[in-house]
């Protein structure tokens, strides 16, 4: 399942809708099929592909294609599935956050952008891991190309997304070893 997400999401990146959606069908397909009498060890961790991170793949898809309402359903859908775990992967969660706020921005409605990106804003700089970072980076780009560009709300958008990427710059220089450390500790 997780391989024609992955499919799915590369597909788009390149702008193939058809067969990004092909895949993120054939994902939904694999997800959808009962294993559990025949598989029982799910993998865990990085190759894992829980509803959540489904979705999350589903609304990148769905924005990329530009349908805005599509990705806002799966969006949601992730998040309200991602809420039901006992533990949440905060960078799933900030990724759809930010896919709603796309969906927002595709759809011309600025007010839904600033609201949808409050959670991914609140989190501590540290947890905007690379992931995170590169879709506001895209997000911030897409706006700036947008109608909305050279707007108030545009500008607005603009310097959150530059404070929230400096602020996670910082955190994260700041807690990465440095090359003194590594020589201290040989």
């Amino acid at each position: 399942m997780l391989l024609h997400c992955q499919a799915a999401d590369a597909w788009a990146e390149v702008g193939a809708r058809s067969q990004a959606k092909a895949a993120l069908g054939r994902a939904e397909d694999a997800a959808a099929l009962d294993l559990s009498s025949v598989i029982h060890d799910e993998v865990a961790g990085v190759f894992s592909c829980p509803a959540g991170r489904l979705a999350n793949y589903g609304a990148a898809v769905h924005l990329r294609a530009g349908s805005p309402a599509q990705a806002l359903a799966y969006a949601d859908r992730g998040l309200a599935s991602l809420q039901r775990q006992a533990v949440r992967p905060l960078g799933t969660v900030a990724q759809l956050h930010i896919t709603r706020a796309g969906a927002h921005l595709l759809a011309d409605e600025p007010d839904g952008i600033l609201e949808a990106l409050s959670p991914v804003l609140a989190l501590p700089a540290e947890h905007r891991t690379a992931p995170v970072r590169q879709r506001l980076r895209d997000l911030a780009r897409d706006a700036a190309g947008s109608p909305m560009g050279d707007s108030a709300a545009g500008r607005r958008l603009q310097d959150v997304v530059e404070i929230a990427l400096r602020e996670a710059a910082l955190a994260l220089s700041l807690s990465a070893p440095t090359d003194g450390w590594i020589s201290d500790h040989d």
